[in-house]
């Protein structure tokens, strides 16, 4: 083959390669490790190591990376000019990891949401939402307030006055605080 057919087949060949590089293709997630925000994706038969699901393999820096679930399939992505993949976009969410302080961060598995910010938590499962700081919570915060709604008497110029005429409706409403509300 003479010199210049196989400059012209190495052209097409980096033409190729480079049309390749920038399509994208679906794959199913075969193990994740959130340790280095990177995943094992099965393509065309064919297992691919170290797919990004973070700009970076560093899970101390701030931000935000979706952990996909086991089997699950994504659509994965060449990063141009490299031969490194990353997860563009996802069917099924195990898990949601978000960092935005040194002493803060969101946790979501599953039903599970969970920030903890030194000791201040929010957490949101299936069951309802939980806000709570230091011992104190925000159930618990309601809970005495229509309590003592419902006890309320005021002092009157002939003595104090009855529970409140609405002590029913604070009851129900302090009832309903379950159906959305834990901890």
């Amino acid at each position: 083959m003479s010199g210049k057919n196989t400059d012209l087949l190495r052209k097409k060949l980096d033409d190729r390669l480079l049309e390749a590089s920038g399509s994208s293709l679906y794959g199913t997630i075969r193990s994740v490790d959130e340790a280095k925000r990177t995943c094992k994706v099965q393509i065309g038969g064919i297992d691919y190591e170290d797919v990004l699901l973070y700009s970076i393999e560093n899970p101390d820096l701030k931000g935000f990376v979706l952990i996909p679930a086991a089997n699950s399939t994504v659509m994965v992505s060449r990063i141009a000019g490299s031969d490194r993949f990353f997860v563009a976009l996802f069917s099924v969410i195990d898990k949601i990891l978000f960092t935005c302080e040194d002493k803060m961060s969101i946790a979501v598995d599953k039903t599970t949401v969970s920030v903890i910010s030194d000791k201040t938590t929010f957490k949101i499962t299936q069951s309802g939402f939980t806000i709570a700081k230091s011992g104190s919570g925000l159930k618990k915060s309601l809970n005495d307030l229509l309590t003592a709604l419902q006890q309320l008497t005021v002092s009157t110029s002939i003595g104090p006055s009855g529970v409140p005429i609405n002590a029913a409706k604070f009851q129900e409403i302090q009832q309903d605080l379950s159906n959305y509300m834990e901890g």
